[in-house]
């Protein structure tokens, strides 16, 4: 599950965007950077990375990301280069897109964006991670043979359907519902500036809205100490989040999200885990904790993210990062951050 993180306000937005991606980068990700930021001149840019942070600072200077309103994405190693990083912009840079992506629960109901993506194809749009050199693997094979991420269909889609609904929501509500996919997907628009939209099947957005605008994130630790009012996205939805509001509608009237029905003792069940696993991982937790305890719908990935971050403010848990292997044989690093017990030391190891 990758991680990411939007802002719009009056401060530099790739600056802040950065630093906040910087905090939670190894919780569920850290093999790739990715930023993006519409500029004052409506221009979508975004340079993107293998590797975590640091190999996206070495790379790039963020005085040429310039603009308030902008995406931050850090993604999990499943395969290929910097063009299957995160955002995507369409062609016609009218659209720009991170999102958590479709493996996993949804990845086994149909081939809906194969299909679009062929649709498109025969539109004549071409796709940025295009490829038919790499091994294949687990991405959208389209009729001209090549692998394509399936966010890069999800943005072209989204600029194919603006052309045609001129409605912002509506469109982003069309693409959540027609490819359907875990978690959260933020979207800017280059015709409206000063928003982003978001669409939300079964996941978590943490928000926080603050006096020089809007940051929002996969998890509440990187939100900061600034000061704000917090809330927090329910799933099922659709949302229009600029620096002066935020406007929720449900996203479909057909999709369940279930949440976990019985939660009596999960905290105390997860604590339990990382001191019998210490220097576990969110995506371990949910995979042994979560999981079974989900018997029916779509899971509900919110709980250990806001359990561990309750476990770091009461101060009994804590958070060790470490470089690890990149997803380019060795051409790069990833960034990896585990979970430990707060009185545990590495040298018990």
């Amino acid at each position: 599950m990758c991680v990411l993180a939007g802002y719009i306000g009056s401060l530099p937005a790739a600056d802040l965007l950065l630093e906040t991606g910087e905090v939670m980068q190894g919780l569920w990700s850290g093999f790739y950077t990715g930023i993006g930021v519409l500029g004052d001149d409506g221009t979508l840019r975004k340079f993107k990375t293998a590797g975590y942070s640091r190999y996206f600072r070495e790379q790039f200077k963020l005085t040429d990301l310039p603009g308030h309103c902008g995406l931050f994405h850090s993604r999990t190693n499943s395969g290929g280069d910097a063009r299957y990083a995160h955002p995507f912009v369409s062609g016609d840079n009218t659209v720009m897109l991170c999102g958590q992506g479709r493996a996993g629960y949804f990845a086994q109901f149909d081939d809906r964006p194969t299909e679009i993506g062929n649709m498109l194809l025969k539109q004549g749009i071409k796709f940025s991670s295009a490829d038919t050199t790499q091994e294949k693997k687990k991405y959208q094979i389209l009729d001209d043979g090549s692998q394509v991420h399936v966010s890069d269909i999800v943005t072209e889609y989204a600029a194919f359907l603006y052309k045609k609904i001129a409605d912002p929501v509506q469109t982003v509500r069309q693409c959540a519902t027609d490819i359907l996919e875990e978690g959260i997907s933020l979207y800017i628009f280059k015709a409206h500036p000063g928003h982003i939209f978001v669409s939300n099947v079964n996941c978590r957005l943490a928000i926080r809205v603050r006096p020089d605008g809007v940051l929002m994130a996969t998890s509440k630790i990187a939100l900061g100490t600034a000061p704000g009012r917090d809330l927090e996205l329910p799933c099922n939805c659709v949302a229009d989040i600029t620096a002066d509001s935020i406007k929720i509608e449900e996203l479909s009237k057909q999709l369940e999200v279930s949440s976990i029905t019985d939660q009596t003792g999960l905290y105390a069940e997860i604590f339990e885990y990382i001191k019998n696993n210490r220097g576990t991982s969110m995506a371990q937790i949910r995979d042994n904790i979560i999981n079974p305890r989900c018997t029916r719908g779509w899971l509900f990935d919110a709980y250990p993210y806001q359990i561990v971050e309750q476990m770091l403010n009461e101060g009994i848990i804590k958070l060790a990062s470490e470089e690890i292997p990149g997803p380019l044989c060795g051409n790069s690093k990833a960034w990896q951050t585990l979970i430990y017990p707060a009185n545990f030391t590495l040298e018990q190891q």
